[in-house]
């Protein structure tokens, strides 16, 4: 079943604000969970035979795969500034 609330003191607006303000390998780490698991989500609803829902579900894995891919090259610009800071 799918929720409609969350659970996450101050709702989705400060969980994006927290998400995003992780450093970038952690960020990139958490895309990557999110693009697995709507891939996932798209192969069980191909697995039905709802091969419209399976295709935007797996476009959307696509482009969360695209951005962690650049915050993965955001990482590789600011690694070497974030660790002089430590």
């Amino acid at each position: 079943m799918h929720k409609t609330e969350i659970e996450y003191e101050g709702g989705l607006e400060k969980l994006a604000n927290d998400i995003s303000d992780l450093r970038y390998d952690k960020l990139e780490d958490f895309l990557n969970k999110l693009s697995e698991k709507l891939f996932k989500d798209a192969l069980a609803d191909y697995k039905r035979e709802r091969p419209q829902l399976a295709s935007c579900l797996n476009y959307a894995h696509y482009f969360v795969r695209l951005s962690r891919d650049q915050i993965r090259n955001a990482w590789k610009i600011s690694e070497p500034y974030m660790l002089e800071t430590k």
